[in-house]
């Protein structure tokens, strides 16, 4: 994650602070926020070649709320087709809930590299931010995206998920910051991966 290049003591001109979270964000009177932690966009690209082997895909998974995930299928996927082999992962990147995207740079390699380490069709969440969506917008997102995962609907998910993805006594639970506490209650769900919530991305937490 890279701030930009606006000190932490410089505002813009004429305008007053309301609430000041440098290097995060930063937001004004006049209810206009300034993002500072950003990572540059990532395309979605189906060509595994130049992403380590991994394809990647966005997909919107709540029309209402226009929220999405970025699929990452790794080649691994090649030598599956058919037998349904792969685990899956539903990621939620870190960021505090308001800043840094899935669509970014910092969480898209993430991704790639825990899809392409892990064998697994990983779907990361770019749900809406705070201060926009407060709390409990994000956790409302997760859950849209999980459970468009349980639909199996996807034509990636159908033809690549393991078959026992879903089987209680085959699950793996991961995470202890407040998104991995929203997971809590899923326990019939077979792999979760969350960050903790801090500038740390490669920092992952695990509680089985």
């Amino acid at each position: 994650m890279h701030a930009n290049k606006t000190s932490p003591a410089k505002q813009k001109e004429g305008r007053d602070i309301s609430v000041d979270m440098y290097p995060f964000i930063r937001k004004y009177k006049d209810g206009s926020i300034e993002r500072f932690l950003r990572s540059p966009f990532v395309l979605a690209s189906p060509d595994q070649g130049g992403n380590r082997g991994v394809a990647t895909r966005d997909v919107v998974v709540d029309k209402a709320t226009g929220v999405s995930v970025r699929l990452f299928l790794p080649s691994r996927a090649a030598d599956t087709a058919g037998r349904n082999r792969l685990p899956l992962v539903i990621y939620v990147h870190g960021g505090s809930f308001c800043t840094e995207s899935a669509f970014g740079r910092t969480y898209h390699r993430y991704a790639t590299s825990l899809a392409a380490s892990a064998g697994a069709l990983v779907v990361s969440v770019e749900y809406r931010l705070a201060p926009e969506f407060p709390r409990p917008a994000a956790y409302d997102d997760a859950w849209a995206a999980l459970q468009w995962a349980a639909s199996s609907s996807d034509p990636w998910l159908n033809e690549f998920l393991d078959e026992g993805w879903k089987d209680s006594s085959r699950k793996t639970r991961a995470g202890k910051t407040a998104v991995g506490k929203c997971f809590g209650p899923l326990g019939k769900r077979r792999i979760f991966v969350f960050t903790e919530s801090d500038d740390d991305d490669t920092k992952t937490s695990h509680n089985g």
